[in-house]
């Protein structure tokens, strides 16, 4: 996915960029919301961006499955195992127990993808990369 944006600030190797969300960006939790259609995305600055530059910037669409198999997939993956488990360990025959492992499984999922993003925020891993400065429009 590609969008154009203006850099707000640059902070070493990273660039805070300003981009209006396009139609491809509804489910999307990648960027910032500053209002409507209007988003912020910290990116690596590769292209070296200064503040008030005009740039493209991308998310490789490998990084896009990965991240929407974590927020999607893996719960529901977790309330099936927790289902399942829920109903075994506590060998009983009634919906409850698979019920609570379900809902216990889903809020172990939920505190392990915002504990992932707190680790790889932290590392300074970005999906999002500035791959290009823009000439100034007129």
């Amino acid at each position: 996915m590609r969008e154009i944006g203006i850099v707000a600030a640059v902070d070493g190797s990273q660039a805070v960029v300003n981009i209006t969300a396009g139609e491809q960006c509804n489910g999307c939790t990648v960027c910032r919301s500053l209002g409507e259609n209007r988003m912020q995305v910290i990116a690596h600055n590769r292209a070296s961006a200064r503040a008030g530059d005009m740039v493209a910037i991308e998310v490789a669409p490998s990084k896009i499955i990965k991240n929407s198999f974590i927020v999607f997939i893996f719960p529901l993956l977790m309330l099936i195992i927790g289902y399942v488990l829920g109903s075994e360990v506590l060998s009983s025959s009634s919906q409850g127990a698979g019920i609570i492992g379900s809902l216990t499984a889903v809020i172990l999922s939920f505190v392990i993808i915002r504990l992932t993003d707190v680790r790889r925020r932290r590392q300074g891993v970005e999906d999002v990369e500035v791959v290009e400065i823009l000439p100034p429009t007129s």
